[in-house]
């Protein structure tokens, strides 16, 4: 009976430890896929319709904080004017990015920090970002689409990886599928 219950428990404890783990593992197998061509392993852990709405919402947020509120969207004939010029650009324009091919570039260069403040795949002499050097880009700010990445949980059911980006402080929203599976559901951008 004890040797029953010690293996329930570790099969629990493994369990829960993979659960924890399988967003970094599907960050990982992303990035990979990405950086090896695989389109149909990146396309299947990606809602690109929902990513192309939560981007758009977040785009319309900061022109909005950007020309000064709701409010004075509301009030000023300058700002609405702006607000819906900008509405026009930002549909064609993430059409045009929240593609398999321009998520694949994006994912190709994501690597998150590490304990010891380096990403993944950086070592000691090495610029390159991934687990592999073929294809990795310099580390250079202007070289990659993200630089200093930090992922975490939001939730049990949201996962996040945040990071500087060329166009500011951004954020690839995972969330849970099943007990162990994520697919990327957003992409956040924040404006400075």
């Amino acid at each position: 009976m004890r040797k029953l219950l010690i293996a329930v428990m570790l099969a629990l404890f493994a369990a829960f430890g993979w659960g924890w783990y399988s967003p970094y593992y599907t960050l990982g197998k992303l990035r990979d896929a990405a950086q090896a061509g695989d389109a149909e392993y990146v396309n299947a852990h990606i809602d690109y319709p929902a990513v192309r709405e939560s981007l758009q919402a977040s785009m319309k947020a900061v022109v909005t904080r950007k020309l000064g509120g709701e409010a004075a969207v509301q009030h000023n004939p300058f700002a609405r004017f702006g607000a819906a010029i900008a509405g026009a650009v930002s549909v064609p324009l993430t059409e045009e990015l929240v593609t398999p091919e321009g998520m694949r570039e994006l994912l190709r260069h994501t690597a998150h920090r590490s304990g010891d403040g380096r990403t993944e795949g950086e070592s000691d002499k090495s610029a390159e970002v991934g687990s592999g050097t073929e294809g990795a880009a310099p580390q250079g700010d202007g070289e990659r689409p993200f630089h200093n990445a930090g992922a975490g949980y939001r939730s049990w059911r949201e996962f996040s990886v945040q990071a500087d980006s060329r166009i500011g402080p951004m954020a690839l929203v995972f969330e849970r599928q099943g007990l162990f599976g994520w697919k990327l559901k957003a992409l956040e951008v924040s404006g400075n």
